[in-house]
């Protein structure tokens, strides 16, 4: 081979190499960042801040939903016209104002006791109590039971008069007798009805 020709070669090969033109070696060449190699620098940036960027932009944009939305927020009303009739405590519909005595009552031996009957039915009383002075399950048998001694589960004795027997209804869980579970839900039905029912149950006797 020529002088020539060795010269060139030589020259071509430094070139191939990345030598004597200004270029740096192959192993210290610097790349360009790809698009997920800095957004994921941008993230871990903001979580060693404590903060991810999405969290940012959540919290942003409920903070202007909450400002867009102040002017047009519904503001609470005085009108209760529309949960007129409901009880809170139980849930338990209820009749609104006053409530009548059924006619065929007013005449009987013992008014208030009739229409109790009457309302134990209506009301499902009858579906967990009993009268017969027998079935004493899921609830108290009411039969005899007006005036007796009652032992509850919180250990207190209670007697059965008319202030335990409306508590039993309008507030059934306060106290509840031994040996029963929490099976009746509170009723607040309205005084002239639970004056009613009350008065039947005292009806069938007691101790």
């Amino acid at each position: 081979m020529s002088t020539k020709l060795r010269i060139l070669s030589a020259i071509a090969s430094l070139v191939v190499g990345g030598v004597g033109c200004g270029q740096p070696d192959a192993a210290d060449r610097s790349w360009p960042d790809d698009e997920y190699t800095i957004v994921k620098r941008e993230q871990e940036a903001s979580l060693d801040a404590g903060t991810m960027p999405i969290d940012q932009a959540m919290a942003q944009l409920a903070t202007k939903q909450r400002s867009d939305l102040s002017p047009i927020a519904a503001t609470p009303s005085e009108d209760l016209s529309a949960v007129s009739g409901w009880s809170f405590q139980g849930a338990v519909a209820i009749a609104p104002g006053e409530v009548t005595m059924p006619p065929e009552c007013e005449g009987a031996a013992e008014p208030m006791a009739c229409w109790g009957q009457k309302l134990s039915n209506t009301k499902g009383c009858m579906a967990c109590h009993s009268v017969d002075g027998v079935k004493q399950q899921p609830c108290p048998n009411w039969k005899g039971m007006f005036g007796k001694e009652r032992l509850l589960v919180s250990g207190e004795t209670v007697t059965a008069d008319e202030e335990y027997l409306t508590n039993s209804i309008v507030n059934s869980w306060d106290q509840v007798v031994e040996g029963y579970q929490k099976t009746m839900p509170p009723y607040n039905f309205p005084e002239q009805e639970v004056a009613a029912l009350v008065a039947y149950v005292k009806s069938l006797g007691g101790g």
